[in-house]
């Protein structure tokens, strides 16, 4: 997928590069709200030599794209529903409680989520190219 950007800040040999969220979220329909018109900043390392203004494009790997998806929806899903059949087992008919402990596994689920993305974003693991256009 590809997507056009413009360089609003150049620090410390990295870049950062707004777009507008419009291609694959526009068409995902999985929030109720419209993301048109939002704007996301992505860091980078700065290896075309881009300047504040520069128009940029950038290439993001279908694969990449793939495994946030998984790791967004597929993870705190699933800690939801080890919650729920742990809540199940340890409080067994009680709905409520059982909710309550899927709501908690699911929010841990969350965190691990929010890790896994620090981590990734700081080792560059999610490989995203820049070329100017």
């Amino acid at each position: 997928m590809e997507e056009v950007g413009v360089v609003k800040d150049i620090r410390d040999g990295k870049m950062v590069v707004e777009i507008e969220r419009k291609s694959a979220c526009s068409s995902c329909r999985m929030c109720a709200m419209s993301c048109e018109g939002e704007k996301i900043g992505l860091e980078l390392e700065n290896s075309i030599g881009a300047v504040n203004g520069d128009k940029v494009v950038l290439d993001l790997p279908g694969s990449s794209i793939l495994f946030a998806s998984v790791l967004v929806y597929a993870v705190p899903l699933a800690f939801f529903m080890m919650g729920m059949a742990a809540g199940n087992h340890i409080f067994g008919g009680d709905q409520a409680l059982v909710l309550v402990c899927g709501i908690m596994f699911m929010t841990v689920g969350f965190f691990i989520v929010k890790l896994v993305d620090k981590k990734l974003g700081s080792s560059g693991s999610i490989n995203i190219k820049a070329r100017k256009i």
